[in-house]
C-alpha cells in the first residue's frame, strides 16, 4: 500500500522562497508518485490567472493548484496569502484550502468539503476570480472554509491544518 506523507515547514525554517515555490510546482508530480490508482479526471482547478476585479493578481496572493488527475482524492488546492490580498511568497505561511470530494485528505482539514451549499448570510464576493471560480468569504467561518462559486452553485472548501507538500 502506498502511503501519503505530508511535510510541514515550520516558521523560521528558510530554504529560500524560490525553493518553496519550486516545491509548489513539484507538488503535482510528488502526489502522483504517492498514488497507485487510475481514476477519471476530477479536477476543476483552473490554471488560468486570478484577478481582483479586472486587475491580474500575483500567484503569491492567490493561486489554484490542480491535483493529479489520476489520484483518488483532492482535486484542487487554493493557496492564499493572508489576510486576503497580501502576497505570501512562503507557501508554508500561506493558507491552504482544499477541494477534496473523496475525503482523501480529511484528517488534515479543519472542516468538510461540500458541494451545492448555501453560504452563510454574512458571505460576500471578494472580487477575486479566475475563469472557473469566484472566491467568497464569510467572516463567521473564513478561518475554516472558503466558498467557491462555480457556474450557478457554491462549493465549500475546507482549510488545511498545514501546508500540503505531499511526497
Amino acid at each position: 500500500m502506498t502511503r501519503l506523507r505530508v511535510l510541514t515547514l515550520l516558521p523560521g525554517q528558510r530554504g529560500g522562497d524560490m525553493c518553496l515555490r519550486m516545491g509548489t510546482i513539484l507538488l503535482v508530480a510528488l502526489i502522483a508518485v504517492g498514488c497507485e490508482t487510475q481514476s477519471p479526471p476530477q479536477s476543476t482547478a483552473s490554471p488560468s490567472p486570478w484577478f481582483r476585479g479586472s486587475q491580474a493578481v500575483d500567484a503569491d496572493v492567490v493561486e489554484t493548484l490542480p491535483a493529479p488527475q489520476h489520484c483518488e482524492g483532492a482535486s484542487a488546492f487554493l493557496v492564499l496569502g493572508w489576510p486576503l490580498g497580501r502576497a505570501e511568497p512562503s507557501i508554508d505561511r500561506a493558507r491552504w484550502y482544499v477541494r477534496d470530494p473523496a475525503d482523501f485528505l480529511k484528517s488534515y482539514l479543519m472542516a468538510e468539503f461540500a458541494i451545492n451549499v448555501t453560504p452563510p448570510p454574512d458571505a460576500r464576493y471578494t472580487t477575486y476570480h479566475n475563469a472557473t471560480f469566484e472566491l467568497w468569504l464569510a467572516p463567521s467561518d473564513q478561518d475554516l472554509v472558503v466558498y467557491m462559486k462555480t457556474g450557478g452553485g457554491f462549493e465549500r472548501w475546507p482549510r488545511s491544518k498545514q501546508a500540503l507538500l505531499c511526497v
